[in-house]
């Protein structure tokens, strides 16, 4: 089961939680989003070439949610930044 210290907003202290396997960058972002009860949302974006409802590009999410800078370890590797 895989560790995870995430910071996000410049805390100094991080976000701590286990998963049962590794989690995608964006899978990170949502338990951030799930912590902070900030609901993801879904923008129509035509210029995108999308003609319906599309999930922004994560380091969108991140910059509109006021969450920079995104960065964790998982089992106490070496520092990855999201975004």
């Amino acid at each position: 089961m895989p560790q995870y210290q995430v910071w996000y907003k410049g805390n100094e202290e991080p976000f701590e939680f286990a998963s049962i396997g590794r989690l995608s960058d964006a899978e990170i972002v949502g338990k951030i989003l799930e912590k902070e009860h900030i609901i993801g949302f879904l923008i129509t974006d035509k210029n995108r070439g999308q003609a319906g409802d599309v999930e922004p590009p994560l380091s969108e999410t991140i910059q509109r949610n006021g969450l920079t800078p995104v960065k964790y370890t998982m089992d106490e590797s070496e520092m990855i930044v999201i975004g």
